[in-house]
């Protein structure tokens, strides 16, 4: 199928010389509002129900001669189209420019092709048999589309088409199935962040505990020794404010541990657990609102910033209606958004027909120009593509950043026996 010119402000003419079966010029006395022929070919019928009736495909005119196609792309020319047959023609036949059955037939044939259409429902719906190189399938719960290869099966694209105004990428997305981090600039799944900080406050946790009943251990033997002599007196008072000391770092080192991972909340915090202002990389997980809400966040220092957001590329579509012979289009859409594209990473569509760059259209910054002006009343979509990146979360080196290693847990005064980890 090819792109064909159409014009519903084509009258009839007539012819000014005689057509023979075989001419490839047709003599007319002019034309007002036709097709010239410059988006395709168009067709045209000379004796509409009489019995030499005969359509003829045509690829431009002059301003009173139409030239016929000498290919149709079966290596027949124009004449004798749309399962008509050529004639003889006299001086004075009404010519007149028309729809065909042609045209209606590849209408039909291109609505129901499934590679030219994409298909929308769940992941569990996507088709599994009768499918074709190049079908398209738009998962609603996944907002993710999909293209079938003969090799590889469907395969999802990097974008999302959510043909939508001013989206927020950054809470409506995320990145899905990572794995663990195991290299220093890998980037940190929810999973192993909350994992590693449950694991570290636990053994922060268990060697406070640890140390208190050590102190108080300590306490009563230092009264015991107390009775026996002053010297015994003096050591239990050493290792009483040893052991104080040592619950006094524990518990520091616990309140900072504290004033970083603030646990589970169902708002964002203005203040740490103990009222006081917030530091910047203290970690928080929210777990009240939408499943894009829901998460690990960090503090920058100014605002709560989500630990795995990505920002992933959209495809915006603008929807124009036509006025009589316009060529331009910019600025707001019928539904009140403002065009705006990057390059070259736009498709358009006359009447949902793909125009092709460069012979049906041109560009210039945020507008799109026919080379042919649209009819009152065509529709035409500029369908826009952004690009994809991955934005904030944290590598496994920042993460690491962030917890308390064994020396330095040990230098705090925690038992070595009851610290986790390496």
């Amino acid at each position: 199928m090819v792109v064909r010119d159409y014009r519903g402000s084509a009258q009839s003419t007539f012819l000014a010389a005689a057509v023979a079966a075989g001419d490839m010029t047709i003599q007319t006395e002019g034309f007002t509002g036709w097709p010239d022929g410059a988006p395709g070919p168009f067709f045209i019928v000379i004796n509409r129900t009489k019995s030499n009736e005969e359509k003829i495909l045509c690829s431009s005119h002059n301003g009173s001669d139409l030239t016929v196609l000498a290919d149709d792309g079966t290596g027949s020319t124009g004449r004798a189209a749309d399962q008509t047959s050529a004639q003889s023609h006299a001086i004075g036949s009404v010519v007149e420019h028309i729809l065909t059955a042609t045209d209606a037939r590849e209408a039909n044939t291109h609505v129901n092709d499934t590679t030219q259409h994409i298909s929308v429902g769940t992941l569990a719906l996507r088709p599994s048999t009768s499918l074709v190189v190049g079908q398209t399938y738009y998962a609603t719960d996944e907002e993710i589309l999909y293209i079938y290869s003969s090799s590889n099966g469907w395969r999802a694209t990097t974008a999302h088409p959510r043909i939508v105004e001013d989206v927020d990428l950054t809470s409506t997305y995320k990145i899905k199935n990572m794995v663990d981090p195991t290299n220093a600039q890998d980037a940190a799944t929810k999973t192993w962040v909350e994992t590693t900080i449950t694991a570290n406050t636990a053994g922060s946790v268990a060697a406070a505990a640890a140390s208190a009943a050590a102190a108080l251990v300590s306490e009563t033997n230092a009264a015991t020794s107390a009775t026996n002599s002053s010297t015994s007196a003096a050591q239990s008072a050493t290792s009483a404010v040893e052991a104080a000391n040592s619950a006094a770092a524990a518990a520091a080192a616990l309140d900072q541990f504290d004033d970083r991972y603030l646990g589970a909340k169902s708002s964002f915090p203005t203040t740490d657990n103990d009222g006081d202002p917030l530091v910047s990389g203290a970690l928080f997980y929210l777990d009240t609102g939408t499943s894009e809400q829901i998460g690990m966040y960090v503090y920058d220092g100014s605002a709560w910033i989500k630990a795995s957001a990505a920002a992933t590329a959209s495809i915006i579509t603008y929807e124009y209606t036509a006025t009589g012979s316009q060529t331009a289009f910019t600025g707001n859409d019928r539904n009140g958004v403002s065009l705006s594209f990057t390059g070259s990473l736009i498709q358009v569509f006359l009447n949902g027909v793909l125009l092709s760059p460069g012979n049906d259209y041109t560009t210039s910054t945020n507008t799109v120009t026919l080379a042919s002006g649209a009819t009152a009343g065509d529709e035409v979509l500029v369908v826009a593509f952004a690009s994809f990146s991955v934005a904030d979360t944290y590598t496994q080196t920042q993460a690491n950043a962030l917890f308390a290693t064994q020396s330095e847990l040990a230098s705090a005064g925690f038992s070595p026996i009851l610290l986790m980890g390496a």
